[in-house]
């Protein structure tokens, strides 16, 4: 299945969302059916569950019934060395209609936008662009750090200038790495910038906030990340805690 080019829906789920479904569905830990219920379950904050659900659908991951597609289910047997591949011929069926018009790899950003005008909701675009770019990253398709620059709405906010005063204070909150880079040195851009897009020192939070902070995070951390399985030493230690 595949977008069937302007005019018609396109998804706009956050691409970390996408990814951490993908990885444990991989992992064999995606409850079935996959339905709004079992999202929720599995991490997926509640005000991102109907757009994560709309995007599995489209991209034909999964029935109108909630059940893994075969495509889907080819992604959990497929040998590591096999899955980039896979992944990358899936990823190439589904956007169809954008890789005729465009190579992410080499495609200045205001192409990539350009590619889904026409797409609906109108609203979105930006958001599909978005979540193009993170599963293209994700397939090795375009580097990590290229998808902070063209698509800078995913996590990533705009430093402030310098003549802001927020540059001078180091936040709890996340700007710390702005007033002093060598605080986020080594980190992902993906989660730097999400450290960024938290509350400011002072600040009020909400408990809303708070739960969508929370729920988000594990999907951040595992489309910022490589995952791997705990060895037995590891598994020994956490038994001893």
């Amino acid at each position: 299945m595949s977008l069937a080019g302007p005019n018609s829906p396109a998804p706009y789920a956050p691409p970390a969302a996408l990814v951490s479904l993908i990885n444990q569905h991989r992992e064999g830990k995606l409850p079935r059916p996959i339905t709004s219920a079992s999202l929720g379950r599995v991490g997926i904050t509640e005000s991102l569950i109907p757009r994560t659900l709309q995007a599995l659908k489209i991209l034909g991951l999964i029935d109108d019934n909630g059940k893994p597609t075969d495509e889907f289910e080819a992604f959990r047997l497929a040998k590591s060395s096999d899955f980039p591949k896979r992944l990358e011929a899936w990823l190439k069926a589904a956007y169809a209609p954008v890789f005729q018009v465009i190579d992410p790899a080499s495609a200045e950003p205001q192409q990539v936008r350009d590619a889904f005008r026409g797409f609906e909701p109108s609203g979105q675009q930006q958001r599909m662009v978005t979540l193009f770019l993170g599963l293209c990253a994700h397939a090795g398709l375009v580097p990590p750090e290229s998808v902070n620059a063209r698509s800078p709405r995913v996590f990533i906010k705009p430093k402030p200038k310098k003549s802001s005063s927020r540059k001078k204070q180091v936040s709890v909150a996340g700007s710390a790495y702005i007033a002093n880079p060598k605080v986020g040195k080594g980190l992902p851009p993906l989660l730097l910038g999400f450290m960024d897009s938290l509350p400011r020192d002072g600040d009020p939070l909400t408990e809303k906030r708070l739960e969508e902070i929370l729920d988000a995070l594990p999907a951040i951390l595992r489309f910022a990340y490589p995952m791997k399985e705990a060895t037995t030493s590891e598994n020994d230690q956490e038994e001893l805690k």
